[in-house]
């Protein structure tokens, strides 16, 4: 609407500018009460420092749980169910929810164990102190893979193809796994050359230290611009002309 509303040093107001209905609330210094505009309701709700409560919206109910001060409690909000579980000081449990079935898994101090969860199938593998191994989920085929202090070996998944690859200290070797074709690039020490993966046609560029050139590639007509160090220019591509502008 391109109205203004003036922020006069005179009244000491301070106006915000909600951005679907447009109309101002002012916060002013006098009633010390800061408003939070919900992005969906747009109702306000006061932060008083008067009440010491400040209260955190949900974006889906638009229900308000206020965070107070006495009860040392801090609540934390499922998207879905929308309940709340108290992460209380005295019981030393924080809660970690699981975004499909609700179900809360308690990380006791005491237990000294660590869950993950699994956002699919929602069965927990704990990553016990006594064991030393860290599991990797992945998200399709639920198998686990160790990552063991003994082997020195860290596994990278490819979400599509479920195979591992070994990253060992060894081989010196550190590859990056393309999510379309699924082949591996090996990154090696001893050639100082870096490969940058476009994500459309699967060709590889190379970015040498001998050339000191860096490639950026568009994503639309997959055509490489060289940015080097010799001329000083860098080329911002536009995603829609594909014109590139120096």
């Amino acid at each position: 609407d391109k109205s203004w509303t003036p922020k006069a040093q005179e009244s000491k107001i301070d106006f915000g500018r909600d951005f679907q209905d447009k109309s101002w609330t002012p916060k002013s210094q006098e009633s010390k009460i800061d408003f939070g505009r919900d992005f969906q309701d747009k109702s306000w709700t006061p932060k008083a420092q008067e009440s010491k409560i400040d209260f955190g919206r949900d974006f889906l109910d638009k229900s308000w749980t206020p965070k107070a001060q006495e009860s040392k409690i801090d609540f934390g909000r499922d998207f879905q169910d929308k309940s709340w579980t108290p992460k209380a000081q005295e019981s030393k449990i924080d809660f970690g929810r699981d975004f499909q079935d609700k179900s809360w898994t308690p990380k006791a101090q005491e237990s000294k164990i660590d869950f993950g969860r699994d956002f699919l199938d929602k069965s927990w593998t704990p990553k016990a102190q006594e064991s030393k191994i860290d599991f990797g989920r992945d998200f399709q085929d639920k198998s686990w893979t160790p990552k063991s202090q003994e082997s020195k070996i860290d596994f990278g998944r490819d979400f599509q193809d479920k195979s591992w690859t070994p990253k060992a200290q060894e081989s010196k070797i550190d590859f990056g796994r393309d999510f379309l074709d699924k082949s591996w690039t090996p990154k090696a020490q001893e050639s100082k050359i870096d490969f940058g993966r476009d994500f459309q046609d699967k060709s590889w560029t190379p970015k040498s230290q001998e050339s000191k050139i860096y490639f950026g590639r568009d994503f639309q007509d997959k055509s490489w611009t060289p940015k080097a160090q010799e001329s000083k220019i860098y080329f911002g591509r536009d995603f829609l002309d594909k014109s590139w502008t120096p």
